[in-house]
């Protein structure tokens, strides 16, 4: 772009193609895009940036320290028939030949001249010039450089960019300013790269650069971390052995207790059950800090190539909010039948990432005692999570799981199906069906206006085509807030980004789009929920 509050007064061609502008703040070069190669590089302040990324018009501005009578210019010019330009300004002609100007190509050499930390000069065991690396602390994280770029043709248009590797996505670039200063950087490996232009504009892409290594506190170090999980094992067990020796103690004094303590005898009894309580909850507690829980989960899921042993064209789009995931799925196969199963359990992060444990090994634990319906499987499920987790007595944790279990013959092209709040849809012919799940969850404290009420699901049985597909799916997708009004999407949309999604060509095209249409959707909101959807055919 033009210098601010600049006065265009003439403007002439010449034999290039290239348009000269006389201002009254010098004489300005404008190429128009068509005149410029694709490896144009970044211009010094008085001149448009062009990049291989951008290719834009390039202007070039001249002035008094290029040789010019005046930095004012009046509206007389004329070009003469040999090429010869002329332009009068409030100090006299100005006649030149376009032709004649050579640009400056030399490159200049960049050097470092300082490292500052909080102001104050660092002391190095080297030259800054010739230092390539320098381990600071992560007390150390407020520093600054100072640097120059050697062409002295006209030192004050010499141009500078810099860049922090780790930290910057792009060049900064700074105009004439040979400095550059950082604040708070995390612990970590950098690398700080900075380059220059000459007076023409040409870059030394070389440039120099330095290694920055910022080194964690001590309580963020993988030994302090290992140190703190073998402590804490090591008081839980001695606390567990403590415990487990003072109930024998106790056991054996109850034992010898004649029958008129009966009644202390309970009373103490229910004091010991209490107590382990207290023990099983401070070991769920120490638990969850364990960093393993990720790779724990991951271990559960089955193996996509399982799946695609059944369904070759199938796929899973599978994206934790955070690092484990409240979400997962199931997949286990009979002699003609296919088990799938898509879970959500209550909440994400840690919280989900145990109950998908949970909902994981009794799914395991029920498939694999009998072949049975999806809506048995829903239903032992429920009770089971109930017991192990003691809602019934309408306990602290009334966690759940919304899920959708499809029992798939085979041979028959047939589906059953039953779902705890969530449903299923199939795209048949380009057109979406949904089918409805129940409306209530697997465990927790299902009740309405005060009353318990019982659950029990219901299967739905579906015929289906060699071509159908058939999508299971959580709610983090299609809740997700976005768009222009922020709101949740909706099953229309949700459905018609199914079909486009079953027109992909194979199971990683499906990923990508459907990555970006829920990115498009998202915009600037944060991610709400867990996704998970499964999409598969039966061959």
């Amino acid at each position: 772009m033009l210098v601010v509050e600049e006065t265009l007064n003439r403007i002439l061609s010449d034999d290039s193609g290239n348009l000269w502008i006389s201002t009254n703040r010098g004489l300005c070069k404008f190429t128009p895009p068509e005149y410029l190669s694709s490896s144009t590089l970044n211009l010094s302040t008085d001149t448009a940036k062009v990049t291989e990324e951008n290719d834009k018009p390039i202007f070039k501005n001249f002035d008094l320290s290029d040789g010019l009578p005046a930095n004012s210019f009046s509206g007389a010019a004329c070009k003469t028939k040999d090429g010869l330009m002329y332009f009068g300004s409030t100090d006299g002609m100005l006649c030149f030949n376009p032709d004649s100007l050579k640009d400056n190509s030399h490159k200049p050499p960049v050097y470092f001249t300082s490292f500052k930390i909080f102001e104050t000069e660092f002391p190095l065991d080297t030259p800054i010039a010739t230092k390539h690396e320098i381990i600071l602390s992560y007390k150390q994280n407020f520093f600054s450089f100072e640097f120059v770029g050697l062409d002295y043709a006209q030192p004050l248009k010499n141009q500078y960019a810099f860049r922090m590797e780790g930290f910057d996505n792009k060049w900064v670039y700074i105009g004439n300013r040979r400095y550059a200063s950082y604040t708070n950087l995390d612990p970590g490996e950098y690398v700080f790269r900075v380059k220059a232009s000459n007076n023409s504009g040409i870059w030394n892409e070389d440039g120099a650069f330095i290694r920055i290594i910022i080194t964690p506190p001590f309580w963020r170090t993988k030994t302090f971390y290992a140190a703190c999980i073998l402590t804490l094992i090591v008081m839980v067990f001695s606390y567990i052995k403590w415990r487990e020796r003072n109930l024998k103690r106790e056991k054996r004094i109850l034992e010898e207790k004649v029958e008129l303590r009966t009644k202390q005898l309970d009373e103490k009894n229910k004091v010991v059950e209490e107590q382990k309580k207290v023990v099983i909850e401070k070991n769920l507690q120490i638990t969850e800090s364990i960093n393993y829980a990720k790779k724990i989960q991951h271990a559960l899921l089955p193996p996509q190539e399982l799946i695609k042993s059944f369904s070759p064209d199938s796929f899973i789009f599978f994206r934790p909010k955070d690092i484990v995931s409240g979400d997962f799925y199931y997949f286990a196969e009979f002699e003609k039948y296919t088990l799938l199963a898509c879970v959500d359990c209550t909440g994400h992060g840690v919280p989900g990432g145990f109950m998908s444990t949970l909902g994981s090994l009794l799914l395991d634990k029920i498939v694999n005692s009998e072949l049975l319906s999806p809506s048995e499987i829903l239903n032992k499920l429920s009770t089971e999570i109930i017991r192990v987790l003691h809602q019934q007595d309408g306990g602290e944790i009334q966690d759940g799981m919304d899920l959708s279990v499809c029992l798939i013959d085979r041979t028959n092209k047939k589906i059953e199906f039953s779902g705890a709040r969530n449903g299923i849809i199939i795209i048949s012919d380009g057109l979406a069906t949904r089918y409805k799940a129940d409306l209530f969850p697997v465990g927790g404290n299902y009740m309405k206006k005060g009353v318990a009420i019982e659950r029990n699901f219901k299967t739905q049985t579906i015929s289906i085509n060699q071509n159908d597909w058939i999508y299971m799916y959580t709610d983090g997708f299609m809740e997700q807030v976005g768009g222009e009004e922020g709101i949740p999407m909706n099953y229309t949309q949700f459905e018609k980004i199914l079909i486009s999604a079953s027109n992909q060509q194979n199971s990683e095209e499906k990923n990508i789009f459907l990555q970006t249409e829920i990115d498009n959707w998202r915009g600037k909101h944060e991610r709400d929920d867990d996704m998970l959807i499964i999409g598969f055919q039966v061959a």
